[in-house]
C-alpha cells in the first residue's frame, strides 16, 4: 500500500512539474513526439519491409506437406481365384493399409518474371515517397509549432499588459478614493475609474482563458501531454529584428525555383512511381518462368496404430520441375489496365504544372504579406511610444485636477489598444515571416 501511495504521489509530482522550453526546444520536442511525425516514421518503416517483401518473392521458397488416412473401410480389389483353382470364384485383396501417412517437401524458384524486377524498385519508389512525406510533416510541424509559439506568447503579453494596468489603476483608484474623501474630487470620478478598473479585470479574465487555449494548442502541436504544465523560456520582444527584417524583404527575389518545394519534390516522385506502375503493367505480358523440386515419403501398416512395429516406408518419388507461362490473350484486359495508368500518369503532370503555379502564388503572397506586416509594425510601434506618452502626461494632468476621470478612461483605453495592436502587429510578423520562409524551402 505505501508502495503505491509513493507510486502516486511521485506521478502527481511530474504531472504538476512545470518545464521551461524555448522554441528550438518546443520544435526539437515535436519532432520527436508529435503524432504525425510518428505516423510517418512508422510509414518509412512500412516501406522498407515492403521492399524486403518483393525482394523475397524471388527468391527459393521451401514448403513442407503432411497428411494422415484412416481407412475406416478399405475398398477391395476382387480377382478370381486362380491361385486355388477356382476361376470361376473370386478373391478379395484390401486396396489399402488400413493407416496411411506421407510427408513431403517442395521447393520453388522464380527463375524469370518481367513484373519482379520492376515491382522491386516500384516499391522502392513507394519508399522514397514515403521519406519525402516524412521530410513534408516535419517540415509543417516546425511551422505550426512556432506559430503556436508566438501565439502563445502574443497571449501572455496580453495577460501581461493588462495585469499592469490593473496594477496602476488599483493605485489611481486608491488615491482618487482618498482625495474624494478629503472633498477635493467628484464621487463621480470615483466611479468612472471603478468602472474602468470592472472593465479591465473582465479583460484579464478573457486573456487568461485565452492563454490557457494558446499553451493547449502549443502542447497539442508539439504532442505535449495536455495535463502537464509548460512555460515559455522566450517573450515576444525577443524576436524582435527590424533589421533582419528590412535586409529579408529587400533581398527578396521576384520568383522561386518551385522544384525546391518538399510539395513538388513529392508530386514528382509520383509521376515516377506512374511511370514504374507503367512498365509493371506493360510486364504482365511476359512469361513467368518457375522451378520446382518436390520429395514425398510414405508410410503405411495395417495395425491398430500407424507407430507400431509393422509399420512401413517407400520412397514417394523425387521430382524436378520447370513451369512456363506465357500469357497470349486477355480480352484487351491487359490492354485498357495499361490505359488507366497511362492516364493515372498524364493527370500527375498537370497537377505537377499546376502545383508549380500555386507554389509561385504562395511565395509572392507570403512576400507581400510579409512586406505589409513590417510596414504596419513599425507604424504601431510609433503608436505604442506615442500612447505611453500621452497616457503619462496625462496621468499627471489628473492627479493635479486638470482633467476628469472620463478623459483618462479614454486615454487608457487608448493606450492598451495600441499594446494590443503592437503585439498583434509583431505576431504577424514573425508569422508572416514564417511563412515566407516555408514558401522558400528554407523553414
Amino acid at each position: 500500500m505505501r508502495t503505491i501511495l509513493l507510486f502516486w504521489a511521485a506521478s502527481l509530482i511530474g504531472l504538476c512539474a512545470q518545464q521551461t522550453l524555448n522554441l528550438e526546444q518546443a520544435v526539437a520536442y515535436a519532432l520527436e513526439h508529435q503524432a504525425k511525425v510518428k505516423t510517418t516514421e512508422l510509414d518509412m518503416k512500412i516501406g522498407q519491409a515492403k521492399v524486403r517483401e518483393n525482394v523475397a518473392t524471388g527468391l527459393p521458397q521451401l514448403d513442407g506437406s503432411g497428411g494422415y488416412t484412416y481407412n475406416i473401410q478399405s475398398p477391395e480389389f476382387v480377382f478370381p481365384d486362380f491361385i486355388n483353382g477356382n476361376p470361376n470364384q473370386f478373391i478379395t485383396i484390401p486396396a489399402a493399409p488400413l493407416n496411411q501417412a506421407s510427408l513431403g517437401l517442395n521447393a520453388s524458384m522464380l527463375l524469370f518474371n518481367g513484373q519482379y524486377f520492376v515491382g522491386i524498385a516500384t516499391a522502392k519508389q513507394f519508399l522514397e515517397l514515403t521519406k519525402a512525406q516524412h521530410e513534408l510533416v516535419e517540415r509543417d510541424v516546425r511551422l505550426q509549432v512556432t506559430k503556436s509559439y508566438f501565439l502563445a506568447l502574443m497571449a501572455e503579453e496580453s495577460v501581461a499588459t493588462l495585469d499592469s494596468s490593473l496594477k496602476l489603476m488599483e493605485k489611481t483608484l486608491s488615491e482618487i478614493r482618498a482625495t474624494q474623501a478629503q472633498g477635493f474630487a467628484e464621487i463621480l470620478d470615483v466611479q468612472q475609474l471603478e468602472l474602468m478598473y470592472n472593465n479591465t479585470q473582465n479583460l484579464r479574465v478573457q486573456a487568461g482563458n485565452g492563454l490557457t487555449l494558446a499553451l493547449a494548442g502549443l502542447k497539442y502541436q508539439m504532442g505535449w501531454p495536455l495535463m502537464q504544465n509548460l512555460a515559455l523560456a522566450e517573450s515576444l520582444s525577443d524576436f524582435i529584428q527590424p533589421s533582419e527584417w528590412d535586409n529579408l524583404v529587400q533581398s527578396l527575389p521576384d520568383s522561386i525555383a518551385t522544384s525546391s518545394r518538399k510539395e513538388f519534390d513529392l508530386i514528382s516522385r509520383q509521376l515516377i512511381i506512374n511511370g514504374y506502375q507503367i512498365k509493371l503493367q506493360k510486364a504482365e505480358a511476359m512469361p513467368t518462368l518457375v522451378s520446382n523440386l518436390s520429395y514425398q515419403h510414405n508410410f503405411f501398416n495395417s495395425e491398430r496404430f500407424l507407430l507400431g512395429s509393422g509399420t512401413q516406408g517407400a520412397n514417394g518419388g523425387l521430382a524436378f520441375g520447370l513451369r512456363l507461362s506465357v500469357p497470349i490473350f486477355s480480352s484487351w484486359n491487359r490492354m485498357y489496365k495499361l490505359k488507366q495508368y497511362q492516364l493515372e500518369k498524364k493527370k500527375t503532370e498537370i497537377q505537377r504544372e499546376d502545383l508549380s503555379q500555386a507554389l509561385q502564388l504562395e511565395y509572392q503572397s507570403s512576400s507581400s504579406a510579409l512586406k505589409e506586416a513590417v510596414l504596419r509594425f513599425k507604424t504601431q510601434q510609433k503608436n505604442l511610444n506615442l500612447a505611453r506618452e500621452v497616457r503619462r502626461v496625462n496621468g499627471i494632468k489628473f492627479k493635479e485636477g486638470l482633467i476628469n476621470s472620463l478623459t483618462l478612461t479614454q486615454i487608457e483605453r487608448q493606450f492598451y489598444e495600441a499594446q494590443q495592436g503592437y503585439f498583434q502587429t509583431l505576431f504577424d510578423v514573425l508569422s508572416r515571416k514564417a511563412d515566407l520562409l516555408k514558401s522558400m524551402e528554407k523553414f
